[in-house]
This record gives structure tokens, C-alpha cells and sequence, in this order.
């Protein structure tokens, strides 16, 4: 295993220059393609940087194909692949899978922080969905979670 840990180390780095790169997803895709032809692992931090690049590069339906199918390479999502999935999500206007995937946080166990309120919260702004966006902003409250800049706006 820490053999193959600077290897795999090395793939991370080219998938989040990909990313930084102006949403290079289509080679971040490649890329995690060639870390399964080789037989090393898929993991968390592969995958987010991956799902990075998609939201960069406007692929949203790559971004939440990869976020469906972590299960399936033996990764578990975390709170960077849902915030990052929703913030991609309202960018684009989607504000229907910014919720949906706001609601599927609870079953993985997975406490939504600001920043995933802030994108939700934006998505449903944006649509002028104030309804949701006041229920996000109340239950953010309940919770006792400080807001941000983002969030007020929103809100």
C-alpha cells in the first residue's frame, strides 16, 4: 500500500491540474480511467478532484454520475463531493438536484455545513424559489449554523 501510495498521489495531482487547468474533465475522467486499467484504488480525494473538474468544465451530468457511482468503485462520498456537486448544480440553474442532493446527504450520515446551505440556497434564489430558499435559511437557524455572506444574500 505505501508503494502504491505516490502513485496514486501522482494521479491526484494531474486530476486537480485538470481542474485548475480550466476544467480540463474530459482528461480527469481519462485519468481516473487509467488509475483502474492499472489496478490501483479509486478514492475519495480522486474522485472530488475529478468531480472538481466536471463543475468547472460546465459537465454536470459526468459530476453527478461520478457522485452516484462512488459507491460502486468503494468510495464514500463526503461532505467535499456534496458541496461540490450542489455548488455545480446552482451554477447551472439545477436547482431541483441541489435539493435532492441536499436531502441525500441525512442517509450517508453527512451534516451539511455552510457552504452546502450557501449553494442551495443559491440554486433555489436563483430560480426565485424564495420559499425554499427561507426554509434552507430556518433550518440552517435550528441548527445553530453561523451564516456567511453568501447565505445572507441568498436568504
Amino acid at each position: 500500500q505505501s508503494v502504491l501510495y505516490p502513485a496514486i498521489r501522482s494521479f491526484n495531482v494531474a486530476i486537480t491540474a485538470c481542474e485548475r487547468g480550466g476544467g480540463q474533465w474530459p482528461a480527469a475522467i481519462a485519468l481516473l480511467h487509467s488509475l483502474q486499467f492499472l489496478g490501483l484504488p479509486l478514492r475519495t480525494d480522486s474522485l472530488n478532484a475529478a468531480m472538481s473538474a466536471c463543475a468547472k468544465g460546465h459537465a454536470i451530468s459526468t459530476l453527478l454520475e461520478l457522485l452516484a457511482n462512488m459507491r460502486d468503485v468503494r468510495c464514500h462520498a463526503d461532505l467535499v463531493s456534496y458541496n461540490t456537486a450542489i455548488a455545480a448544480c446552482a451554477r447551472r440553474h439545477h436547482w431541483q438536484h441541489s435539493l435532492a442532493l441536499l436531502k441525500a446527504m441525512q442517509p450517508e450520515h453527512l451534516t451539511p455545513d455552510v457552504i452546502t446551505y450557501g449553494a442551495a440556497m443559491a440554486a433555489s434564489a436563483s430560480s426565485s424559489l424564495w420559499g425554499w430558499a427561507t426554509e434552507l435559511l430556518v433550518e440552517m437557524r435550528i441548527c445553530h449554523m453561523p451564516m456567511n455572506e453568501i447565505t445572507r444574500n441568498a436568504a
